[in-house]
């Protein structure tokens, strides 16, 4: 499953490297992109991860969501 999420927050590649780092942590995840040049951050997951808690690692990681 893919769930496409817009970010606030990302200025450069270093941020969208830290995102992906912190979102690779939730348990379920797959693969993490990051683009801060379009401010979306795309997740592959199995399905049983919850949108909040991909929103959740976001903001824990300093960016917001949109």
């Amino acid at each position: 499953m893919e769930t496409r999420i817009k970010v606030k927050g990302m200025a450069c590649g270093g941020c969208s490297a830290n995102l992906e780092r912190a979102i690779n942590e939730v348990k379920g995840v797959d693969e993490v992109k990051a683009s801060h040049k379009d401010g979306v951050v795309v997740v592959v997951h199995d399905g049983t991860v919850d949108v909040d808690i991909l929103r959740k690692a976001i903001k824990d990681a300093g960016y917001e969501t949109v």
